[in-house]
């Protein structure tokens, strides 16, 4: 199964950074982590910008709105499962023994 991650943000880029990060340190990786942004917030992109990894993709809006952001990281989405985070939480990695 391929799990999609969307992540809608707005204007906190520490909280996206650790978040994605906590993604990235899962022990079964993501499909995709879709980060959902405003078009104006270049303190965010530049987050994004700093991991080099295929697995994250960008999506923007120009409404507000985190309904907005989280139907538009629907449409991008191509995994099987679908799963949303907010930017401010930092997922655990699941230990198996």
């Amino acid at each position: 199964m391929k799990v999609s991650v969307i992540i809608p943000s707005y204007r906190r880029p520490d909280y996206l950074k650790r978040c994605i990060n906590a993604l990235l340190n899962q022990s079964i990786s993501p499909y995709e982590i879709i980060v959902v942004l405003r078009e104006e917030d270049e303190e965010s992109k530049m987050v994004v910008s700093e991991f080099k990894n295929s697995l994250i993709k960008t999506a923007f809006v120009r409404e507000a709105g985190v309904l907005i952001a989280m139907n538009k990281g629907l449409e991008e989405a191509t995994g099987d499962i679908i799963a949303f985070t907010d930017d401010d939480a930092e997922p655990f990695p699941q230990k198996f023994p």
